[in-house]
């Protein structure tokens, strides 16, 4: 199933926490803007839903040095 295309940009709200990594720094960060750039984020809201692999260094509060799984998730009504 292909997401929604949209013609403007997307809000993209991002709280990395207490991680000192500046946020562009991190995978799923550069991921994210470019997914948003694509064009795949809804006009409506959304839940976008990242995991990271076992072994990425933000749980151990370093940098995203994954390769993240992000689904953008659509509020059911």
């Amino acid at each position: 199933m292909s997401q929604p295309r949209i013609k403007k940009p997307a809000v993209l709200v991002v709280n990395p926490g207490d991680n000192a990594t500046p946020p562009a720094e991190h995978n799923y960060i550069k991921k994210l803007l470019a997914m948003r750039e694509q064009g795949l984020f809804p006009e409506s809201e959304a839940s976008v839903r990242i995991t990271h692999d076992d072994w990425c260094d933000i749980f151990t509060g370093g940098t995203c040095n994954c390769e993240p799984l992000i689904r953008v998730e659509q509020p059911k009504a």
